[in-house]
């Protein structure tokens, strides 16, 4: 009975932010302060003796997160080091997947300037007005995916969403207080869950 309970809670819990109706209405592109697509490295430039971690599209899980268990790595240069190496809060989205997977996005939190990101992936950073967790948690709500639906464009088998296109979706944006304690409440919420997992 407690393992049933714990995995029920693992299968309903979805962060959830109650939107008031005061909180103004921004484009994504508003509060954006840098943009940048990903590194260039092929299949046959992948290889486990390389050094430098390369975050692919399977990383990104579809529920807003990153899993770092299964990655790719690659031989990279100073120069590419620098330039595509991910910083904690760094946004990263999938431009172009399967139609029901493009847009899948997460927040990278962990060693500055090691990982890279494949140029699948956009990498947002964010000024001052926007908390990158509060943002990921926005465009993984159920409205939030049904904007990035919206903006699809692509075949049945490969679809792509354009930089411009995610750019012109609006979210609620709240005083960066607010973001900070919401993101702070979710973030205690998920260590219970994730308590809930180790429990089983």
């Amino acid at each position: 009975k407690v393992i049933n309970g714990a995995r029920a809670v693992l299968d309903n819990y979805r962060p959830h932010i109650p939107i008031r109706p005061d909180w103004p209405m921004v484009t994504i592109g508003e509060v954006v302060e840098s943009i940048l697509l990903g590194l260039i490295k092929n299949k046959a430039e992948q290889d486990a003796k390389h050094t430098a971690p390369y975050i692919k599209m399977n990383n990104i899980t579809s529920d807003g997160y990153l899993d770092l268990t299964d990655l790719a790595y690659v031989d990279a240069t100073d120069d590419e080091v620098i330039r595509y190496a991910l910083f904690d809060g760094d946004f990263i989205y999938n431009t172009r997947n399967a139609p029901n997977l493009v847009g899948k996005s997460a927040v990278f939190h962990g060693e500055n300037g090691r990982y890279l990101f494949n140029n699948n992936i956009l990498r947002i950073r964010f000024g001052p007005r926007a908390n990158p967790d509060f943002v990921n948690t926005m465009m993984n709500s159920e409205s939030g995916k049904s904007k990035i639906r919206s903006q699809v464009d692509g075949t049945t088998s490969v679809a792509a969403l354009y930089q411009k296109n995610y750019l012109a979706i609006e979210i609620p944006l709240p005083p960066l207080a607010t973001q900070q304690a919401i993101v702070a409440e979710i973030e205690a919420e998920q260590s219970l869950v994730a308590a809930n997992r180790e429990l089983i």
